[in-house]
Formats: structure tokens, C-alpha cells, sequence
């Protein structure tokens, strides 16, 4: 009888433990896969870019201006459609930005565009970036002292 409780016992610990392990696994695949997907919207985003430029420069005429609203339709389609699929807590408030760029034209700015950008690129690699930035903030230092040092010569 003691045998059958620890046969019993252990079945359900393994059970517990492939329910653990998968949903583990599972979390783990959706971290890589939101990962995958903001690659894509940084990869978006900096063609983003061009058309701005683009929209800014160039005259208004009835072809030009249905190509570039095209471009932005399309821009603004395919962002939304990876954003919504970004699901784990850590990137859901950054999904909601991008969402609300892409669908509304009021959060379409330039400046929302840089820090989109800038936020992605962070979520994508935390690290590299930290350190890009706090490099620059050195060398931006050194260069004033250096316009110090050579104004009071």
C-alpha cells in the first residue's frame, strides 16, 4: 500500500514538473519571439525615416502625394500588425506606443519617431547601448574639458 503512495507521489511530481518545465519553456519562447518582432519594428522604424524626408521635401503633386500616403498606410499597417503581437509585460508598454504611432496620426512626429527608436534599440540590446551612451558621455566630457584647457590658454 506504501508502494502505491509513493508511485502515486512521484507520478504527480512529475506531472508538476513537465507543467512547470513547459510553462517555463513557453515564457522563454514569447521572450525570444517579442524580441524577433521588435527587431522587425526597429528595422521599420529606421525606414521610417526616409519617408519623412521624403514628405517634407519634395512638391505636392497628386502622384507623389498618393505614393507617399501609400507608403505610410502600408508603414503604419505593417506596425501595428507586429505590435499587437508583442505580449510579454516587459515590452507591453512599448507595444502600446508603437501601436498608437502607428494608428493615430497625432503621435506621428518626428520626435516620437527618435524615441521610438531610441527605446527599441534599448530593448533590443540594454547593454551595448547602455555602454554606446555612457562612452559618449565621456568623450563629450573630455572634448569640454579640451575647449576649456585651449580657452584659457
Amino acid at each position: 500500500m506504501e508502494q502505491i503512495r509513493y508511485i502515486v507521489v512521484g507520478a504527480l511530481l512529475a506531472l508538476i514538473g513537465g507543467f512547470i518545465s513547459q510553462r517555463y519553456q513557453n515564457h522563454l519562447d514569447q521572450i525570444k519571439e517579442d524580441e524577433n518582432l521588435l527587431f522587425q519594428v526597429a528595422c521599420l522604424l529606421l525606414g521610417y525615416y526616409p519617408l519623412i524626408k521624403r514628405k517634407h521635401n519634395h512638391a505636392p503633386t497628386a502622384n507623389n502625394t498618393l505614393k507617399l500616403k501609400n507608403e505610410e498606410v502600408t508603414f503604419c499597417d505593417n506596425l501595428s500588425k507586429i505590435a499587437i503581437r508583442i505580449r510579454t509585460k516587459r515590452y507591453r508598454s512599448l507595444a502600446v506606443r508603437l501601436t498608437k504611432f502607428a494608428l493615430d496620426d497625432i503621435f506621428r512626429t518626428e520626435d516620437n519617431l527618435a524615441s521610438l527608436t531610441h527605446d527599441v534599440q534599448l530593448a533590443i540590446n540594454t547593454p551595448m547601448i547602455k555602454k554606446y551612451e555612457s562612452e559618449m558621455k565621456d568623450l563629450l566630457e573630455l572634448l569640454k574639458k579640451r575647449i576649456k584647457n585651449q580657452q584659457t590658454k
